[in-house]
This record gives C-alpha cells, structure tokens and sequence, in this order.
C-alpha cells in the first residue's frame, strides 16, 4: 500500500510540474572510535522516514585494510524492512560513499573477522531488522560521506546520509 500511495504522489508530483525538494536533515551528530590509531567521526545523519518501505540507520564505521592493503572504511547499517514482502539490503536499497564529491570502490575485505557482508544478502520477513556492513576504499583523508536511497525509487528520497571524519 506505501508503494501505490508513493507512486501515485510522485506521478502526480511529475503532472503538476513541482519539484521542490525538501531538507529533513536532522543536524544530529555522535563518534564513533575504532581504535587508538585509526578512528572516524560522524556527523549528518537525516532521520529515518518511518512510513517508507526500508529503513536504514547508518551505525558507525571502522578503519580496515583491504585485501590490496589500501586503506578503507567498513560502515555499519541497520536495514528494517516494513513493506510487504521479504527483502534484503543488497537489493532494496543502494548505499553509496563519496570522498571529495567522487564516488569511492567498493573495498574487498578478505581478512576481516569482522566483516559481515554477507549479512546483506539474507532476506527478511515485513517488520524485521538485520545488521549489515559495506566497505568502501578510501582515496585520502578527507570525510567520507555515506548515502543510502531506496534501489527502486521514483523520488530518490534519501533513506540516511552520515558523514564521516577519517583520522
């Protein structure tokens, strides 16, 4: 039903020729450490649209290598889905890092014990959340901002976005 009323509002948004976009950004800010050496820092982070199909909280991150070495950052999501079927991160949604405007690589991480990726392929049920990472390779040491928006989507309506401060 959330899917026919977003389809319907964003045709008729198409018809009537508005395209104003609106700022729900909610200025909330927190840290996340992941070690002595190596720690980032968040800022930005929107407030989840709880009428939407998926919702995304983008948890944290960490500072790994991959498997070329280079450095790169694991972020930590939480995917709830609450739309009518089962579903999985991977292909409900698309989370994207960009670093100085440009989009970054997915990173390979082989020996990361920690590394969950897996977890964003499993399904699941209307009304359940699961935990998953991404990884992405770092190009310097400037923010790293994550967005993450509905794969599908008439309206590209940002799910979450955080930004990053790699140290």
């Amino acid at each position: 039903m959330k899917t026919i009323l977003a389809t319907a509002t964003a045709a008729l948004l198409l018809l009537s020729g508005c395209g104003a976009s609106e700022d729900t950004s909610t200025g909330a800010s927190g840290s996340n450490t992941t070690s002595a050496s190596q720690a980032a820092t968040s800022t930005d982070e929107e407030a989840p649209d709880s009428d939407a199909d998926y919702v995304v909280t983008i948890d944290g991150s960490k500072q790994i290598k991959d498997y070329e070495g280079k450095p790169a950052l694991v972020v930590n999501f939480t995917f709830t889905n609450n739309s009518d079927k089962a579903a999985n991160f991977a292909f409900a949604v698309s989370a994207k890092a960009f670093q100085d405007g440009v989009e970054l690589e997915t990173a390979i991480a082989m020996d990361d014990k920690n590394y969950r990726v897996e977890d964003s392929l499993k399904d699941i049920k209307p009304g359940k959340s699961i935990k998953t990472q991404s990884a992405y390779v770092l190009d310097g040491k400037s923010d790293v901002t994550i967005e993450v928006k509905e794969l599908i989507s008439f309206d590209d309506t940002m799910l979450a976005t955080k930004t990053f401060t790699i140290k």
